[in-house]
């Protein structure tokens, strides 16, 4: 229970029936690297140090457009207007910004949920996104790619 009590004090607005932990908590990786599914090493805007990664070419001022860019290198596309449906044969992410800017990105899974890391806690499953709003913003960009395998 330690780990629903960590996330409990980390997010006061969460629940216990509002996520299921489905990983052990991680320093290892973060959000953008669980979304584009890199879990040895955390992306970073900005970083070269060893341990953290950023694509070359992509600003590191942790703007929500940055941060789509990272996705469209992985083959997503913009999704205008914002539609965080579950679409049969596509895989969403959702970026969230607050007044600093990007602060966090959820992946959808292939049952329509969504998987989300939690800083240096661990990975949760959601149903909704604004869910996690409160802590992380609003979101702002969602972006989507074809999987075929999730016809």
């Amino acid at each position: 229970m330690k780990a629903h009590d960590d996330i409990l004090e980390e997010f006061e607005t969460l629940q216990l029936s509002d996520f299921v932990i489905t990983s052990c908590a991680s320093t290892e990786y973060n959000c953008v690297s669980w979304a584009v599914g890199d879990i040895g090493q955390k992306w970073v805007s900005g970083a070269v140090v060893r341990g953290y990664y950023w694509p070359p070419g992509i600003g590191d001022d942790d703007t929500p457009d940055q941060w789509a860019e990272v996705f469209k290198r992985h083959g997503y596309e913009l999704v205008d207007p914002l539609d965080w449906s579950y679409q049969k044969g596509f895989e969403k992410v959702a970026i969230y910004a607050d007044n600093e800017g990007a602060s966090h990105v959820a992946r959808q899974l292939p049952d329509g949920n969504w998987s989300s890391k939690l800083g240096s806690l661990s990975d949760i499953e959601h149903g909704t996104l604004s869910l996690l709003e409160p802590r992380y913003g609003k979101v702002v960009r969602i972006l989507r790619r074809h999987r075929p395998d999730w016809a």
